[in-house]
């Protein structure tokens, strides 16, 4: 599989991502300002610099990047096994907002433990869920309740969540 270092300039946000053939559409989007232009807009809103925030469904890192630079702290959830290990790298391929990055690989749920994660078509394309779909392969990953989410990574002072 062959993959390479991508430099996406969104708005006036600089940050570096490994593009791989099944996710460099989603980097060109946005660099062309062709993906989720209204989600931008409500996190150049809402996000600052004396505030945290939550991103559920943080997938491989396309709001986790771009909040980075906005908030005090971003706490990322994703609980694909494939997405999340090209978010851990995405936030490597970024010293200077990593440390400003927590990475949780979970899925939120009613209660915590482990539970069923269903893919569609394949682990890291964005489509995995909690619901079983049209394909029955699944894997068990770490389910956490939003109160759990808080008190195991000690998350205070967040004034936004974003949920995918």
């Amino acid at each position: 599989m062959s993959s390479n270092i991508k430099t996406i300039l969104k708005n006036d946000v600089n940050y570096s991502v490994i593009s791989k053939p099944a996710t460099e559409w989603i980097w060109n989007a946005i660099h062309q300002n062709k993906w989720e232009e209204q989600t931008f807009k409500i996190f150049d809103r809402f996000l600052n610099p004396e505030n945290s925030y939550i991103d559920l469904g943080a997938w491989i890192g396309p709001t986790v990047l771009y909040g980075a630079h906005k908030a005090k702290h971003v706490y990322g959830v994703e609980p694909d096994p494939v997405a999340f290990n090209e978010l851990i790298t995405n936030i490597q391929l970024n010293p200077l907002i990593a440390k400003k990055v927590t990475c949780i690989n979970a899925a939120l749920a009613e209660e915590s433990g482990t539970i069923n994660l269903y893919m569609r078509s394949e682990f890291g394309d964005s489509t995995s869920s909690l619901i079983p779909t049209i394909a029955e392969n699944s894997c068990k990953v770490k389910a956490i309740t939003i109160h759990d989410l808080i008190n195991e990574n000690h998350i205070e002072n967040i004034n936004f969540i974003k949920m995918d």
